[in-house]
């Protein structure tokens, strides 16, 4: 609602817990960079846990993003997330070396919306929506500091697009407060079943894909690598998320929400489970139980 009509079909990219570290390498990074050149976005969100480490570790993987913000028309934004705020060990705590993230970034052309936001796109005056960035609720975030207008905007506000890694705890805040669109990662999408289903209990039910809040909709990815100590998952997809703004109404495919989602992922669950189980007893039954479990005894000599 409320975007201008030269607007519509706008492209606008979102990675997302990357995890770049010990299970994602600079290969991995590579590719994705190269996968966002091949989009050609508009703009381009880095929404949180893109790396996993300090930026003493990490910079030179990272350093692959910064070619993208010669040849993204619009920018090319970070918004922190949880991962960002888990280096316990670094020099001034875990807050610190979050900042330190937040000043390379910005070093390298990259802007940090952190409580903050952007009139898109750039070089036009009025401008067609608003891109803004909300902080982890590790840091300090501040919904309504995102959502302030840095000048007053003549005429009707403009749409919102808000990048917040965590689906919850703002999808609700930010739909009362007018957020046209909020964009999302943290869950993986359940990454291995059986974790599914306390993710989505964790994400106030915001697990994958496509949710209408209220007014607002809530876009929440499964990650661009969507890993974290291990590189397994199972019932979820690797992702560059890639939104196209119209002031049309879209629906997404049920099966990327969590409401039908996890009772599928519960089925096949318990479907799978069964079938071990029956395989198991077949196995036992043509086997014999001593044969499948035998074990051997013996005696020390004195």
């Amino acid at each position: 609602s409320g975007l201008p009509g030269d607007a519509d079909g706008y492209s606008l990219c979102m990675v997302s817990d990357l995890h770049a570290g010990p299970t994602t390498g600079e290969d991995r990074v590579q590719e994705i960079v190269a996968r966002l050149r091949g989009l050609e976005c508009r703009a381009i969100v880095l929404n949180g846990d893109i790396a996993e480490g300090t930026v003493s570790e990490r910079a030179e993987e990272m350093q692959e993003f910064a070619t993208l913000v010669p040849s993204t028309p619009d920018g090319v934004y970070f918004v922190p997330g949880n991962h960002e705020f888990y280096n316990f060990a670094a020099r001034g705590g875990a807050r610190a070396a979050a900042a330190e993230w937040t000043s390379w970034w910005s070093s390298k052309g990259v802007r940090s919306l952190n409580n903050s936001q952007v009139l898109l796109p750039r070089g036009k005056a009025d401008g067609w929506f608003v891109l803004a960035g909300v902080d982890d609720p590790l840091g300090y975030p501040d919904l309504g500091a995102a959502l302030r207008p840095a000048a007053p905007q003549a005429g009707s506000p403009l749409p919102v697009v808000l990048a917040a890694h965590r689906p919850s705890p703002h999808a609700a805040d930010a739909s009362r407060r007018g957020v046209a669109v909020q964009l999302s990662g943290h869950t993986h999408g359940g990454q291995l079943w059986p974790i599914h289903l306390p993710a989505s209990v964790a994400s106030d039910g915001y697990l994958s894909g496509l949710y209408q809040v209220n007014d607002m909709q809530l876009y929440v990815s499964d990650g661009s690598v969507g890993t974290y100590m291990t590189r397994l998952r199972l019932l979820t997809q690797s992702e560059i998320t890639q939104v196209f703004l119209t002031s049309k109404t879209v629906q997404g495919p049920p099966w990327r929400q969590a409401r039908l989602g996890v009772p599928l992922v519960v089925v096949a669950g318990v479907l799978a489970g069964t079938s071990a189980v029956v395989t198991l007893v077949l196995y036992m039954r043509k086997r014999g139980p001593l044969d499948c479990w035998s074990s051997r005894s013996s005696e020390l000599e004195p």
